[in-house]
């Protein structure tokens, strides 16, 4: 078939009038900018214009709810880049018109969505904005997993203080008072202190020393390095006009209002408590609000096994559903799985 074909084929097969299939595949086409390929076929296309009228043959159906399964999974890196952009602005095209886009890539994650479910397990281990993913992970698998470079681990005491709680760890001394707890530090806590490698400052007033440079990382427009006590190794970027040779002793502080405290529990405690005795006000999980997930529906027939994800997630996949409560302006919804 050709690309017209193509994309008419499911609109045909309801029996849908000509003149209406015409127009809804060349407004599709002009969307996409495939208007020239209509009469192509498919051996004549390269991977990302096949892509494109995937995603066609979809859109011509006015539907209310789109599901994106990893759509560019299979395709090289500078046309991952370019189709990302391209369903960026397509969303923005289509004001009343919901997308949900499954994928293991936090890049398009990120940069897609107004909201981020973050799944292992088949179960939610966070719902939030892209921001209060990357800022505020409510567990260590979403610190972890969200991020290029990863997010340094450092495990450690959170003791209470004079004036307010510091953690402590072997070479480190990191005061806490711009953390925002839930509950006063009234004991000492083990925790995992979490900071993100662009939040590490080297050799400033107030940083501490015992660190060496032990691996330097040079990406262009910045540099990532490796620094290391006795205990911890940590990752830091910076920017890539600045270097230090290996070896070279330094000091590092952190960003004391962009740390993050994780699987956090009481110093005789065998077993991690609940984060949000120690976690940030809005960085918990909020899954126990349908209205909080997702305002839409999904056929039945998508590659997803929704029947196997938790009742939490009030997700419809009935394919009569009517899909309520629609946001009055809705928003491209990833969820990225581990």
């Amino acid at each position: 078939m050709s690309v017209r074909e193509n994309m008419s084929f499911g609109l045909r097969m309801a029996k849908t009038p000509k003149s209406a299939i015409e127009a809804k595949v060349s407004r599709a086409a002009d969307m996409l900018q495939i208007s020239h390929l209509l009469d192509r076929r498919p051996d004549q296309l390269s991977g990302g214009q096949r892509q494109r009228v995937a995603i066609g043959r979809a859109l011509v159906r006015d539907a209310d709810v789109f599901l994106f399964d990893e759509p560019l999974s299979n395709l090289d890196a500078q046309l991952r880049n370019e189709l990302r952009v391209e369903i960026k602005r397509l969303h923005q095209q289509m004001q009343n018109t919901t997308m949900i886009y499954v994928t293991h890539d936090q890049i398009e994650a990120l940069t897609l969505a107004d909201r981020i479910a973050v799944m292992k397990d088949q179960k939610i281990q966070q719902l939030g904005t892209p921001a209060e993913i990357y800022h505020h992970p409510a567990n260590l698998f979403v610190a972890g997993f969200v991020g290029s470079p990863r997010m340094n681990f450092i495990e450690g005491m959170v003791q209470p203080g004079d004036g307010a709680p510091v953690f402590t760890a072997p070479g480190i001394l990191q005061p806490l008072s711009q953390y925002r707890f839930r509950e006063p530090v009234r004991a000492p806590m083990q925790a995992t202190l979490g900071v993100r490698p662009e939040h590490v400052r080297v050799n400033t007033p107030d940083a501490q020393p015992g660190f060496r440079v032990d691996l330097l990382e040079t990406h262009g427009a910045d540099n990532l390095m490796w620094c290391a006590n006795d205990s911890v190794s940590l990752q830091i970027r910076l920017p890539g006009t600045i270097s230090y040779p290996l070896g070279t002793p330094v000091s590092l502080a952190f960003d004391a209002d962009q740390l993050s405290l994780l699987a956090v529990r009481m110093a005789n405690a065998s077993e991690p408590g609940p984060s949000s005795l120690i976690s940030l006000e809005h960085s918990t999980c909020r899954t126990s609000s349908p209205s909080s997930f997702i305002h839409c529906g999904i056929m039945e027939t998508s590659p997803i096994s929704l029947r196997r994800w938790p009742p939490s997630a009030y997700v419809m996949w009935k394919p009569s559903a009517r899909i309520w409560p629609m946001p009055r302006k809705p928003a491209p919804f990833s969820i990225s799985t581990g």
